[in-house]
């Protein structure tokens, strides 16, 4: 009996299963599935894309955590002379927002990247405040997805109407 020898399957087994957790929290920690400041920008562009098609407002000004975005953000809206940075925002006699500049009437915009939240490498929540003036207003979460490296929405529920 002392000679008999444990069968290799109890041993390779366990071995391969070892193996294989190993990849897969390596491949987790991979720099690709990292949380960069380019991958946030990536996120708060295609929000602030799918914020301003429902625009209501001549000018719209873009935040993030009560701060202007990022300049690769404001970049991607270079075109668009009605969105301007958040700073320009300012909230008037009527208690509407408006251009600081133009005067004009503005929605205030805005992400907060402390909701950011990852549910894999390439799904992501995050929430959202628009505000047109001192009594109306909307709070919201958009999800979003990661297909072929771009970042689009694919999600968004109302948390309902701030006042």
């Amino acid at each position: 009996m002392m000679g008999k020898r444990i069968p290799k399957a109890f041993l390779v087994v366990p071995l391969i299963a070892i193996g294989a957790t190993a990849l897969v929290l390596l491949l987790w920690r991979h720099p690709l599935n990292a949380d960069t400041p380019a991958k946030r920008n990536a996120i708060y562009t295609a929000v602030f894309q799918k914020m301003l098609a429902r625009r209501a407002r001549p000018y719209s000004g873009l935040s993030v955590d009560g701060n202007d975005p990022d300049t690769a953000v404001m970049n991607q809206f270079r075109n668009d002379k009605r969105v301007i940075l958040g700073s320009r925002i300012t909230v008037g006699p009527t208690r509407a927002f408006e251009d600081r500049k133009t005067g004009a009437s503005a929605e205030a915009l805005s992400v907060d990247s402390n909701t950011l939240r990852w549910y894999g490498p390439a799904s992501v929540s995050i929430e959202v405040d628009a505000h047109g003036s001192g009594s109306d207003g909307s709070h919201g979460t958009y999800y979003l997805v990661c297909k072929s490296g771009r970042w689009a929405v694919n999600d968004y529920r109302d948390s309902g109407i701030m006042f």
